[in-house]
């Protein structure tokens, strides 16, 4: 997480202790990436050989994703990556008489990088982006899609509330 001293401050100085403290935090934030280990084997690990591929534009009235999102006790960002989670779920495994879930995963989850603001409320108004990616791993795996959302907001919380660099 950055955050910018506010306009016109004066930039504090940086002591031994502060130096050392921000050490420890970087290593905490990199022995959290080294612990995730690679991302686990899933369908999507080949290549694309051929021009079949296709994506899908998915619009989501606002106000409906915040209603859902209030409904189920979330934040209104989980609810459109659970989405995507579930049909991740319904596509990688699906059976080939298109039912879904017969087929038995490598794995209950996807890695995926999310990008993440990295804006204060102190630098909210300022202009440019401040991003950074967070990687997450996805459950996809069968659930019901309360217990996705769950999930899903656990696993983006573990990863943006840890000390890993993003």
């Amino acid at each position: 997480f950055i955050a910018e001293p506010a306009r016109g401050a004066a930039t504090p100085r940086r002591t031994w202790r502060t130096r050392l403290a921000d050490a420890a935090e970087l290593a905490r934030g990199i022995a959290t990436l080294a612990r995730a280990g690679a991302a686990p084997r899933s369908a999507l690990d080949s290549r694309i050989t051929a021009s079949s591929r296709h994506h899908a534009l998915v619009d989501l009235p606002a106000t409906e994703v915040r209603a859902a999102a209030r409904a189920l006790h979330a934040r209104s960002t989980d609810v459109p990556t659970a989405l995507l989670g579930e049909a991740l779920h319904r596509v990688l495994h699906a059976g080939t008489d298109g039912t879904v879930g017969t087929v038995t995963p490598a794995s209950d989850t996807l890695r995926v990088m999310m990008p993440r603001s990295t804006r204060t409320t102190a630098t909210y108004r300022r202009s440019g982006n401040h991003t950074g990616a967070a990687s997450v791993d996805l459950p996809i795996g069968p659930m019901p899609l309360a217990e996705r959302l769950a999930r899903t907001r656990a696993a983006t919380d573990a990863q943006t509330d840890s000390a890993a660099p993003h």
